[in-house]
């Protein structure tokens, strides 16, 4: 079976960080354990991105850790911590996520390489792959995982059977998912089966 409507519409950051927040928040806690000792890491615009920067901030780092952003919030809060090392995308102001897009962001992904992408998504769906709610916040992803050696998506089990407008990846280009237990049984047995490594708190 399938949702009558699966397709997301695109919100702004407010209106999402008050859906699902304990899950998110738990998520966001076991991600940071997958962060390593002087690490360098992206992480994407949204609202379980953002838990995950509020528990690098509860928890800092012993080592210095490299974060690349388009996320302004997310720079606004890791710039308070003496180990972590910010690179802030460039570009427009997108401002209903606080991101930055543009060929700024993209001249800068082209001169580096980060071990980890932690990203949010909008939808994930066997056959659309995974999706965000506009074609601009796609494309900047899809140039963040090209810079990345593993991506990383925290989704909250509610993004599952979902999809937005614009177009990531395939699931199979994802290495990691971390959910919560409300995901279906289903989809769990989908994400097992193309290889993808399953995190559930």
């Amino acid at each position: 079976a399938r949702l009558a409507n699966p397709h997301i519409a695109d919100r702004d950051l407010e209106t999402k960080s008050l859906l699902n927040r304990d899950a998110k928040r738990r998520i966001a806690d076991r991600a940071v354990e997958l962060i390593g000792e002087s690490d360098s890491i992206m992480i994407s615009a949204g609202s379980t991105t953002y838990a995950l920067a509020e528990a690098i901030h509860n928890n800092p780092p012993q080592g210095v850790l490299n974060v690349v952003t388009p996320f302004l919030k997310v720079s606004e809060l890791l710039c308070e911590l003496e180990n972590v090392r910010v690179e802030q995308l460039g570009g427009r102001v997108y401002k209903k996520s606080f991101a930055t897009r543009g060929e700024s962001a993209d001249r800068t992904l082209s001169t580096m390489v980060c071990s980890k992408y932690f990203v949010g998504v909008d939808g994930f769906d066997p056959d659309f792959g995974i999706t965000t709610s506009t074609i601009e916040e796609a494309e900047l992803s899809r140039k963040m995982m090209a810079a990345s050696s593993k991506t990383i998506v925290l989704a909250d089990s509610s993004k599952f059977g979902h999809h937005g407008y614009g177009r990531v990846s395939s699931i199979e280009e994802v290495d990691v998912v971390v959910t919560d237990s409300g995901i279906a049984p289903e989809m769990v047995k989908i994400i097992e089966e193309a290889g993808i490594e399953l995190i559930i708190v």
